[in-house]
């Protein structure tokens, strides 16, 4: 909810292992400006480290678009922002039913070839992440 704020999911077209899609209404409902994104997954890799410890890690692109709602064969409009987020999860088995989770998740920028000031900001970042976020999730049976 804090990353989409008010938005609310209105669609969602498309939700596999490797790509979801959603069509997101701004506060208040209005059709007239929704917000279409895409994650699509690049790569994964899972890694056993001990008998009660492995490490996952996903990298996703996020592309975030006008929707296309009047005709969904229209061709693609510019991307009002395209991301790379890598996810690092490191699990560890605490307990019989118990499996606890350190997260980071790190936010990318990428270059714009139609938006001159999210080039701009790519170059800034000089390939460092813009967002960098940690979680601790514990699954329980």
């Amino acid at each position: 909810r804090k990353e989409i704020g008010e938005y609310s999911v209105v669609d969602t077209p498309m939700a596999t292992p490797n790509r979801y899609s959603c069509v997101l209404a701004p506060p208040g409902g209005s059709m007239a400006n929704l917000i279409s994104v895409d994650i699509i997954a690049i790569a994964r890799k899972s890694e056993p480290v001990s008998s009660d410890k492995f490490v996952c890690s996903e990298f996703v692109r996020q592309i975030v678009t006008r929707a296309q709602k009047t005709n969904p064969n229209a061709p693609p409009v510019t991307p009002l922002s395209v991301k790379e987020i890598e996810t690092i999860s490191i699990y560890n088995v605490a307990g019989k039913d118990k499996i606890q989770c350190r997260q980071r998740t790190a936010t990318f920028l990428l270059p714009s070839q139609t938006d001159p000031l999210a080039l701009k900001k790519w170059q800034l970042s000089q390939g460092k992440p813009v967002d960098v976020r940690y979680y601790d999730v514990t699954y329980t049976r």
